[in-house]
C-alpha cells in the first residue's frame, strides 16, 4: 500500500501542476491526484453501497463521508484504506498547496466577508 508521505507529496505536486481559472469564479482543474495504481486500488475497494450517505429522499444522490474520522468502508482492509485517503486529504501540506494555487478566490472570499487573513479552510472531504 502506498505511504501517507508518498500520497501526499503526490497530492502535491498535482495540485502544484493544476490549471487554474479565474472566470467564472476562481477555481481548478488538476489530473492524476493519486497515482495510478492507487486510484486502481480505491476504485476496487470502494467502500460497500450500505456505507453511503444518502443525500436526498430520492436515493439518487449519496456520499461517502470522509471527515468524520470513521470511514468505515466496509472490511478492515476498505477501513484501513480509506482512512489513509481521508488523511492525505485532510494533510496541511495539501491545504498550503490549495491556499497557494487559489490564492485569488481566497483573497475575494475575505475581501467580501471580512473574515480576515488567512481565510479560514474547513476540509470537508467526500467521495
Amino acid at each position: 500500500m502506498a505511504t501517507y508521505d508518498g500520497l501526499v507529496a503526490h497530492a502535491v505536486e498535482s495540485i502544484m501542476k493544476a490549471r487554474v481559472f479565474s472566470k467564472p469564479y476562481p477555481h481548478m482543474a488538476f489530473d492524476h491526484f493519486w497515482p495510478e495504481d492507487f486510484y486502481a486500488e480505491l476504485l476496487a475497494k470502494r467502500p460497500e453501497p450500505a456505507n453511503y450517505v444518502q443525500l436526498n429522499g430520492a436515493n439518487t444522490r449519496r456520499q461517502f463521508t470522509l471527515f468524520d474520522g470513521s470511514c468505515d468502508a466496509g472490511d478492515e482492509e476498505r477501513r484501513a484504506l480509506w482512512k489513509l485517503v481521508s488523511d492525505v486529504l485532510q494533510a496541511p501540506e495539501i491545504e498550503a498547496a490549495l491556499r497557494e494555487r487559489l490564492d485569488e478566490g481566497f483573497r475575494l472570499r475575505e475581501k467580501g466577508s471580512h473574515e480576515g487573513w488567512p481565510v479560514k479552510m474547513y476540509p470537508r472531504p467526500v467521495a
